[in-house]
């Protein structure tokens, strides 16, 4: 079983501060040594980068952001995906409770809702010359509950859906009065 680390005890006088001018954040802990003390992320390139830096240590989010520069990426999340394969998207929506079902078309082209659906998705290009290069088409189509409880997330209960025809659908079925929609924070 791992050990839970007690961070309290690294803060303060134990744990250098990230050496990145103007960063106050706390150096990231890489690991603690046979002794059970703290090794503190250090990193070179803050020395190449501002020399006038006397110490080496880094923070989680300078160094993420170095790794993702380095990777030609913009950020850690999107070179997590990069190395598994996937879009952003793609990683984001594998775990999630019920993106994994989404579809790449309206479900709505049937009239299931009272009628048919013409939305035209934008492609990749339309995306590109607007400046979008980091958004798909995929992002426009949501997965609805059919029944309206956000925790029902059996495959018969999820359809894919425009933006458009859910917001129609939730409003015409008024989703927006089921259990547990003002807990999750989309009624405030």
């Amino acid at each position: 079983m791992p050990e839970t680390i007690n961070w309290s005890r690294f803060q303060g006088e134990n744990r250098p501060q990230c050496s990145v001018p103007n960063c106050s954040n706390y150096a990231g802990l890489v690991q603690k040594n046979q002794n059970g003390l703290a090794k503190w992320r250090a990193a070179n390139w803050i020395k190449k980068m501002y020399p006038q830096t006397s110490n080496t240590w880094c923070c989680a989010s300078h160094h993420n952001k170095n790794t993702a520069v380095r990777h030609g990426v913009k950020s850690s999340i999107h070179l997590t995906a990069k190395r598994a394969g996937l879009s952003l998207l793609e990683f984001r929506a594998k775990n999630h409770p019920y993106l994994w079902a989404r579809k790449d078309y309206c479900e709505n082209i049937d009239g299931r809702i009272g009628f048919v659906c013409n939305t035209v998705l934008p492609t990749r290009e339309m995306l590109n010359a607007a400046g979008l290069t980091d958004w798909e088409p995929m992002q426009f189509l949501e997965v609805d509950h059919i029944d309206g409880n956000h925790t029902h997330n059996d495959i018969k209960n999820l359809q894919t859906l425009c933006k458009h025809c859910h917001t129609i659908k939730s409003y015409k079925y008024e989703d927006y009065l089921t259990p547990g929609r003002k807990t999750r924070g989309s009624n405030k």
